[in-house]
Parts: structure tokens; C-alpha cells; sequence
């Protein structure tokens, strides 16, 4: 089995070996077994801490990353993962070449339905009485992923969508597969939803009448680095059959199954 190799991009912890440090090239490089997995985890450690990287300019941050790639390149890195205060930091620089940068959304939207499924079944809540709305802007193959999997799981499905006519031809589709109709509306309309259950699938999260689910938590670590473990658990194609999984609003968990 070919090994993994994941790519963690990583702040300087100890603020004195700041000093050290001369230029953006001298990127450190820590190599990390992830034995159990078969992976490895190469983390570029960038030379500043958190507080003097978020003080740089943009042109100085994308100089950061062209060395961080450049370094990764040479290790065969597959996918790329930052610390969770560096992906906000980030978010605006493309990271340079052809790497695929690994955020955890794929994982979260592919375990909605399970965990609908798992808490409704914890809240004895039924089809018979359960409201359903998602929004999505684009109306990805995600969207209709999610209706044919919850179709049978609410007495109604409401879709909001700033594409409409790609909407209408789901909805067709659904009703000619199904007999489920849904009802389409435009997303501006999403904040006025009453839904029992409300996913949002453009900013990942499920919102029910008493609690937001907006990050998932496996049972992984690195020590000594802070990482969000969906993003670790997608580039290892981990299932959710393989490991324990919380569930959390911010840093407070929701539910764990």
C-alpha cells in the first residue's frame, strides 16, 4: 500500500527561536509517523509565531507558501492541511501548484445524513413530524446526494437556492423518483426558515431548534499540534465506521456517536 503523505502547515511555538530564523526560507521541516494509518505528516513549520503572521502583508504571506510548495514538492506531499488558526489566516492565498488543500467539508457533508439520521433516532423525533430545509446556492450534486437520502425522513422539504431552475429540474427528478414534492425558494428566504432540522450546506453547518452543529471532531491527534481532525480524517479516507466522532457548536459537544 503506497504511503501517504500529508502536508501540515504549522506556526513557530517558542517565540525565542523566532531569532533564529533569518529569512522565509528557513522553513522548518519535521517529519511525523502516522503509524497506524500508514501516512506521514510533513509540517512545514513557518518562522514566525501566530501573532507576527497574522501582521503580515498578503504579498509576504504568498511568499511563505511559494517556499512552503516548494518544500512540499520535494517531499511528494499528497494533500495539505494547516493548523486551525493558520486557515484563517490563509483563506485569502491560493496555495501555489497543482496540491489539494484539505478543509474537512467534503467529510462533514458526506455524514449529514447518518448523523440526521442518529439524532432524530436520540430525539425520537419521526418522519411524521419532522420538517426538513437545506439551502445551497449552487445546487451541487451534494444537495441532491442529501434529498434522496432524507426524502423518507420528513413529512417536508423545503430547498432554498439561488439557482432556481437547476432546483426545478432536482425537484422533477425527486418527485418522478420518489413522490416526494419539494418546495423551492429563493436563499434569501433561508433566514426566515422554520424547519425543524436546517442544513446549510454552503457554510456546513446543521442548525435544529436547540442546537448548531458547525464542526465534527475525530478521535485523532498530532501531538503537540492544533489541528481540526475532519481535515486529517478526510486525506486518510477515513469512514465514519473507523472511528469515534464528536459532534460540536464551536468548541461545546452537541452529541457523539
Amino acid at each position: 500500500m503506497t504511503e501517504i503523505k500529508i502536508g501540515l502547515i504549522s506556526e513557530l511555538k517558542n517565540k525565542k527561536k523566532y531569532l533564529n530564523f533569518i529569512s522565509f526560507k528557513k522553513i522548518k521541516i519535521k517529519i511525523e509517523n502516522l503509524n497506524n494509518y500508514n501516512a506521514k505528516i510533513i509540517c512545514a513549520i513557518i518562522p514566525y509565531t501566530y501573532e507576527k503572521i497574522s501582521k503580515l502583508t498578503a504579498e509576504k504571506r504568498e511568499g511563505i507558501l511559494k517556499n512552503i510548495a516548494k518544500l512540499f514538492k520535494f517531499y511528494e506531499v499528497n494533500d495539505i492541511i494547516y493548523e486551525r488558526k493558520l486557515k484563517e489566516l490563509f483563506t485569502e492565498q491560493k496555495f501555489p501548484g497543482d496540491f489539494k488543500v484539505v478543509m474537512g467539508d467534503k467529510i462533514f457533508r458526506r455524514l449529514i445524513p447518518d448523523t440526521i439520521k442518529k439524532i432524530m433516532k436520540t430525539r425520537k423525533m419521526t418522519n411524521l413530524n419532522t420538517r426538513l430545509g437545506i439551502s445551497d446556492n449552487s445546487m451541487s450534486f451534494i444537495t441532491e446526494y442529501l434529498i434522496k437520502k432524507l426524502c423518507y425522513d420528513s413529512k417536508q422539504m423545503k430547498i432554498y437556492t439561488r439557482n432556481i431552475k437547476k432546483a426545478n429540474t432536482i425537484e422533477e427528478k425527486i418527485l418522478e423518483e420518489t413522490g416526494l414534492p419539494l418546495q423551492i425558494f429563493s436563499s434569501s428566504d433561508k433566514y426566515f426558515d422554520k424547519s425543524d432540522i436546517f442544513i446549510d450546506v454552503d457554510e456546513n453547518k446543521i442548525k435544529f431548534k436547540d442546537a448548531l452543529i458547525d464542526k465534527i471532531e475525530y478521535e485523532l491527534e498530532i501531538p503537540g499540534y492544533d489541528i481540526d481532525t475532519a481535515d486529517l480524517a478526510e486525506c486518510l479516507s477515513l469512514s465514519p465506521n473507523e472511528i469515534k466522532i464528536k459532534y460540536l457548536s464551536g468548541d461545546r459537544e452537541i452529541f457523539s456517536f
